[in-house]
């Protein structure tokens, strides 16, 4: 029996390295601060799935994996347990789909980095690491002391908006009012894009005319559905925010979550 249980960890210990190779997500040499008190953790993977036992196509459940430091480890000396946490999202109005076009209220499928995080400043604190970032102007520096795969964190201003308008040179980029072509305000009198992570699809230079735009990881209300993009509840935003650094992975996924016990 010892034997036979040595077999199946050691087989299961090779999936593992086999999915980390293949999303090609590599720790950083200094982690990103983060929120939880307790250690140091740097969210690596968000896997995006349709719900379970939901009707609902633009419910989805996302699972975050973070890989944890005891204080004063570096990285290479060794990981903790990877830290699983799941949570329930809302995505497009119609579903998932694997040839997202402009305006079809659908969530691509495939797997995204983050870019950048653009934040409202009057409503969000930002991580400490963001304070000595030069914000002046809506653009960053990194210290020094940053870390090295650290998102950069943009205070949005009320002229912010993001271009939708797939004849535009511009298309889907961010841009400044007043602008002629079709557009999307970022800076809302609700909270959804009090927080706005900028995913790298369909993004410069590989931008395709009418493939979709504005693919983001925002705030949701309540189970509403978005128009394409991944939304959370702001608890969890906030929660989550502070771990996400330029190595990690938004994996949308269009095979359900199976229910627990299948």
């Amino acid at each position: 029996m010892r034997k036979v249980t040595q077999i199946v960890l050691g087989l299961l210990l090779g999936f593992s390295i086999q999915v980390a190779c293949s999303l090609s997500v590599r720790p950083s040499a200094h982690p990103n601060p983060a929120s939880d008190p307790h250690d140091t953790q740097e969210l690596v993977l968000a896997h995006v799935q349709p719900a379970a036992n939901r009707t609902e196509r633009y419910l989805a459940e996302i699972a975050f994996e973070t890989k944890s430091l005891k204080p004063g480890q570096q990285w290479g000396g060794g990981y903790h347990q990877p830290r699983y946490e799941r949570y329930s999202c809302s995505i497009g109005k119609n579903g998932m789909s694997a040839h997202k076009k402009e305006g079809d209220g659908m969530t691509p499928v495939g797997k995204f980095r983050l870019l950048k995080m653009y934040y409202r400043p009057d409503r969000v604190k930002p991580p400490s690491f963001v304070s000595s970032q030069d914000t002046s102007n809506g653009t960053t520096s990194t210290p020094e002391s940053a870390p090295s795969n650290m998102l950069p964190w943009i205070p949005l201003q009320p002229d912010d908006a993001w271009c939708d308008d797939p004849n535009s040179p511009l298309y889907n980029q961010h841009v400044k009012l007043p602008f002629n072509g079709s557009h999307e305000a970022l800076w809302r009198a609700d909270r959804l894009y009090d927080y706005i992570g900028v995913l790298d699809y369909n993004i410069r230079p590989n931008t395709t005319k009418g493939l979709g735009s504005a693919i983001f990881f925002h705030v949701r209300s309540g189970e509403n559905p978005t128009a394409g993009c991944i939304a959370v509840d702001r608890e969890v935003m906030d929660r989550i925010a502070p771990a996400l650094t330029l190595d990690t992975v938004f994996w949308v996924d269009s095979n359900p979550v199976q229910p627990v016990g299948q």
